[in-house]
């Protein structure tokens, strides 16, 4: 729920809530953030992908 996902229609919002298996919910832009203070914080972290999307899959059009 960034400035940016907020100027999508209400449609996809919604349909893009039901493809999200756990939580049934957009993340929040706090959510991204402490997860970014937890990285910075630990110094024995390095090169590791990190996918923070609630096992959000698109569909192809």
């Amino acid at each position: 729920m960034t400035p940016l996902m907020l100027g999508v229609p209400k449609t996809f919002l919604t349909s893009s809530r039901l493809l999200c298996p756990f939580p049934k919910r957009l993340g929040k832009p706090e959510e991204y953030a402490d997860l970014v203070e937890t990285l910075v914080q630990n110094t024995y972290f390095n090169g590791e992908t990190i996918r923070l999307d609630g096992a959000i899959r698109m569909p192809p059009r």
